[in-house]
């Protein structure tokens, strides 16, 4: 069974903050236990949906919480997402 957010969209800032703490992506990688493509796609917008699971990996490697890496943006939000970030849907199991 599948959980999703509501339409809108998810900023991903995973590049960013990735960069901005000197790590790699194989540095990540070996924090988050994922695997390298994953981290590509997600850097680069390639899922149309995220594990949820992913998502708490993620957070956990970098020590942030979730909304310092993604921030939803529900479809009829007065603010509108940045441009230039990668959008994506959050959905938790299969």
């Amino acid at each position: 069974m599948s959980n999703t957010v509501p339409k809108g969209h998810v900023v991903n800032r995973l590049k960013e903050i990735r960069i901005s703490k000197g790590w790699t992506q194989q540095d990540l990688v070996d924090a988050s236990g994922l695997s390298q493509p994953t981290i590509i796609k997600m850097e680069h917008g390639g899922f149309i949906a995220i594990q949820l699971e992913t998502i708490i990996r993620i957070s956990h490697a970098l020590c942030l919480p979730m909304h310092e890496w993604l921030t939803y943006y529900p479809e009829d939000s007065p603010t509108p997402p940045p441009n230039g970030h990668n959008q994506l849907v959050m959905q938790a199991g299969d």
